[in-house]
């Protein structure tokens, strides 16, 4: 229920330290039609005090690294009410500490970000004056929501720190040339490695290596890993299909590719995943036809192994948030 304190407008309760804040939170409170309390500290009689309809709160307030704290305080104190965390300068650490203290979301103060500010404060007292009845499925499949929208933008943040972190050490440049790439080709004949090996250099970063069968093709994926797997669909020994889905097995970030060479039926290419092939060049005339489609296939490996390390850093810092993620979703699933 909405608060009394506004007479009859949505109360939105802004605490921040600087008055100059305050102030510009306050105008904007008001021209969105809002009743705005604005405050440089939390009382303690205010939590006594008819709640709001929304928190606005600093998170250096009411000292630097103690905003979260409060945040914690007053969602455990009005559970119901959203609240809407802001800090000086973009921060990681800062972002997850006050989304798992209970903040709705957390928004950075610059000026181009008002427009973003004024929105979320909208649809978060949209939200919280808006009478529902909500069953305990649905708080179930809305604390999925909820959780899952917290980990998509944990994984954006991973993904931005990771890119930075590369940028700052030399690993990531503007103007970088092509990674090294290594290739295995799994044929028993020569005529398709001869054409990979016309069409993708050593000077363009490809290192081609060629085995004749499937299991030397496995015996080498044990020692050396290798970015992209050609496999020919017939081999002496195991079929094509079965070592193209085994390489990708032994390490998941290769990027498996079964090739059928032309016959009665032009050749086909498809990438092997773990459920399904997913095409990747059809009508193939001859293996030289191949070769255009690898540079779009090492930039895709590129992306993958780059996804890699965005997972395995949200694993490593957020584990026991994936694990409440799969318990809500259990939840939501057994309460249909």
């Amino acid at each position: 229920m909405s608060s009394k304190l506004g007479g009859g407008r949505p109360v939105v309760l802004a605490i921040d330290r600087d008055p100059r804040v305050r102030g510009a939170l306050e105008k904007e409170l008001a021209e969105l039609g809002y009743a705005p309390e604005t405050a440089g500290t939390l009382a303690p009689s205010r939590l006594e005090a008819p709640q709001p309809d929304l928190v606005v709160l600093d998170l250096d307030t009411p000292a630097p690294g103690q905003g979260a704290a409060l945040v914690e305080k007053l969602s455990v104190a009005w559970p119901r009410v959203p609240l809407l965390a802001l800090v000086a300068q973009p921060s990681f650490d800062a972002a997850v500490a006050a989304f798992r203290a209970g903040a709705s979301d957390v928004l950075v103060k610059r000026p181009e970000e008002v427009a973003y500010l004024r929105k979320r404060m909208r649809s978060l007292v949209e939200e919280r004056i808006s009478p529902r009845q909500v069953s305990t499925e649905g708080d179930a499949h809305a604390a999925v929501g909820l959780c899952e929208e917290l980990l998509e933008r944990l994984v954006e943040t991973s993904r931005g720190l990771l890119d930075l972190e590369d940028r700052a050490s030399g690993r990531k440049r503007p103007s970088e040339p092509a990674p090294a790439c290594g290739v295995v080709v799994v044929d028993p004949d020569v005529e398709l490695f001869v054409a990979l090996e016309a069409g993708l250099p050593a000077a363009g970063g490809w290192q081609l290596r060629h085995v004749r069968s499937g299991g030397e093709a496995l015996d080498a994926a044990g020692n050396v890993s290798f970015d992209l797997a050609v496999v020919t669909e017939t081999l002496p020994d195991l079929p094509g299909r079965t070592v193209a889905r085994t390489l990708r097995s032994i390490s998941p970030a290769t990027l498996s590719i079964l090739y059928t060479p032309a016959g009665t039926q032009p050749g086909r290419a498809v990438v092997v995943e773990a459920t399904k092939d997913l095409p990747l060049a059809s009508d193939l005339l001859g293996p030289s036809d191949l070769v255009s489609s690898f540079p779009e296939l090492r930039e895709a490996r590129r992306a993958l192994t780059q996804e890699h390390r965005v997972l395995r850093m949200v694993k490593q810092r957020h584990g026991d948030l994936l694990k409440q993620l799969a318990a809500l979703r259990r939840k939501g699933l057994g309460s249909r």
